[in-house]
């Protein structure tokens, strides 16, 4: 099967309590379609990148967003948190 991206040789920390380590992974469209040992590689082509054993794990990303207005309004001298001037 034809992968846009192959990686092996690395220690990939899956965040699957049942498989949390991995050391090969293939992506195509943007999407994991392998994540396991070398061996399982076989099965797929394309751009291989040999990590030499480098670590990998998922984005940590948090999307949560406060959104208070002005800030420059918000902002009051001398109250707790508060510390310098806003411009």
């Amino acid at each position: 099967m034809k992968a846009d991206k192959i990686i092996k040789n690395a220690k990939i920390f899956t965040s699957d309590s049942k498989r949390p380590l991995a050391t090969a992974l293939a992506v195509k469209d943007g999407k994991f379609i392998y994540v396991g040992d070398e061996a399982g590689l076989q099965a797929y082509e394309g751009e291989v990148t040999d990590l030499g054993g480098k670590f990998i794990m998922p984005g940590i990303i948090d999307s949560h967003v406060r959104i208070c207005g002005d800030r420059r309004t918000d902002f009051v001298p001398g109250q707790a948190g508060a510390s310098g001037q806003y411009g």
